[in-house]
């Protein structure tokens, strides 16, 4: 059970979108924005996608880097090239989350349907364990009924054993 949504295809979808999001351009002024522009962006990739930001003092990987993003945030106070990234990324993570039949327009998985989903599955193992039960018990009646048939055998065959010798 440590594995339920590994091969989840919308989960791999949206995690897909997130390793992508250091990939998304924006023109402004006729210059092509990345994160990467602001500092934003991996180090390493054993990671596994997670985002540094240059110059952050709390990260040792990048503390000693230029602080691009402050000075982008002093140059444009209303930071337009992150605004359409953000709402590139909100698009494209909307998409993502209405792909499915288990989704609405702000959740990737429709709880109701999942818990209704998981209560119907609960309710079929429980039916199949008591029917396994009934199975063993009915079993266990005729092996019981058997070894009593065996014993009455073994034991006529004993007084017939004795009559003759």
């Amino acid at each position: 059970k440590d594995s339920l949504l590994r091969r989840d295809s919308t989960l791999q979808s949206l995690i897909s979108s997130f390793t992508n999001i250091s990939n998304y351009k924006v023109e402004v002024d006729g210059k092509t924005y990345t994160l990467s522009s602001f500092g934003i962006g991996t180090t390493d990739y054993t990671e596994k996608g997670k985002l540094h930001i240059d110059g952050d003092s709390e990260d040792s990987s990048v503390s000693s880097k230029d602080d691009k993003l402050r000075a982008a945030i002093e140059d444009d106070p209303d930071m337009t090239v992150l605004t359409k990234i953000a709402t590139q990324m909100y698009d494209d993570l909307s998409k993502k989350m209405s792909s499915t039949s288990l989704s609405s327009a702000l959740t990737v998985y429709n709880d109701k349907q999942l818990a209704s989903q998981k209560t119907s599955y609960e309710e079929e193992i429980s039916k199949w364990e008591k029917r396994l039960q009934e199975l063993e018990d009915r079993y266990y009646a005729k092996f019981s009924a058997m070894e009593t048939a065996l014993s009455k055998l073994n034991s006529q065959t004993s007084y017939i054993t004795s009559l003759f010798g």
